[in-house]
C-alpha cells in the first residue's frame, strides 16, 4: 500500500509544479531568439533567456497561474510501459487528480487541498479514503526551480494546434524539453531524456470553464484512515 501511496504523492507534486509552468500569453512568434547572462545579488551568475522585446523567461513562465480554474487530462508514457492518464481539475487552492488503470487496481483518486495542507486517496478495491498531512508551504516554485537549471528557449513549433515555445534544461543527468502554449501559458507537452530513455507527458483536453465544487468532495460514507 505504502509503494502506491507514494506514486500518488509524487503525481500530485509534479501536477501542482506544473500548473505553474507558464509563459505570456499571445507575444509574436518570432519573439523568442536571443539569450543574455545576468550576475545575481548573491554573486552567482545565471543565464536566462529573453525574448527580443525583453520580456524575462522567468516572467514567461510564471503567467499560468493567472487560470485559478482548470481540467485537462496528462499522459505519461515510458518506453516499454502501459501510458498512464491522469485526469486533473484545479480550482483555487483544491486539486483533483484521477490516474486510471493502475496495476489494476481501477481508478485511483487523490484530492489535494493545499489551504488544509492535506492530501487524500481513495481507492475504491480498498474501500477507504487515506488521508495525510503535508507541508505543501515547502514545495518550491516551479518556475523559479527551472531557471536554477538555465533553460534556454531553443525555437517555436505547433503542437497538437497549439502554438508553442520551446525550452530546453539540463536536470540532474536527465536532459527536459518543454512545449508551452503561448496562448495559455501551460505546457502542453515534455520529455526526459535520462541513460537513453525518454519519458513524455502530453497535457491535453483543456477546458478553462469554472470548475465545480463537487468535483471535490470525498466519497460520501467512505471511512477515512489517517496514514
Amino acid at each position: 500500500m505504502k509503494k502506491y501511496i507514494g506514486i500518488i504523492g509524487l503525481l500530485a507534486l509534479i501536477l501542482i509544479a506544473s500548473l505553474l509552468v507558464g509563459c505570456v500569453e499571445g507575444p509574436p512568434t518570432d519573439a523568442y531568439t536571443s539569450t543574455n547572462t545576468q550576475t545575481q545579488t548573491n554573486g552567482q551568475t545565471q543565464t536566462q533567456t529573453q525574448t527580443n522585446d525583453g520580456v524575462n523567461l522567468s516572467q514567461l513562465l510564471s503567467s499560468s497561474a493567472n487560470y485559478t480554474s482548470v481540467y485537462y487530462e496528462m499522459v505519461t508514457t515510458v518506453p516499454g510501459q502501459a501510458e498512464v492518464v491522469m485526469k486533473c481539475w484545479m480550482k483555487g487552492q483544491k486539486y483533483r487528480m484521477d490516474i486510471e488503470s493502475m496495476e489494476g487496481l481501477g481508478t485511483m483518486t487523490t484530492w489535494v487541498f493545499m489551504d488544509e495542507q492535506v492530501t487524500y486517496t481513495y481507492m475504491p478495491i480498498m474501500g477507504m479514503v487515506y488521508r495525510m498531512q503535508y507541508d505543501y508551504s515547502a514545495v518550491p516554485d516551479a518556475p523559479t526551480t527551472m531557471m536554477d537549471y538555465h533553460p534556454t528557449v531553443i525555437g517555436q513549433e505547433v503542437f497538437d494546434g497549439k502554438n508553442c515555445v520551446v525550452i530546453q534544461y539540463t536536470q540532474s543527468n536527465s536532459t527536459v524539453k518543454a512545449w508551452i502554449w503561448v496562448d495559455t501559458g501551460f505546457p502542453v507537452k515534455m520529455e526526459s531524456t535520462s541513460g537513453g530513455v525518454t519519458t513524455t507527458i502530453i497535457w491535453r483536453n483543456f477546458s478553462f470553464n469554472s470548475v465545480s465544487d463537487d468535483v471535490f468532495d470525498l466519497p460520501a460514507g467512505v471511512p477515512v484512515i489517517d496514514m
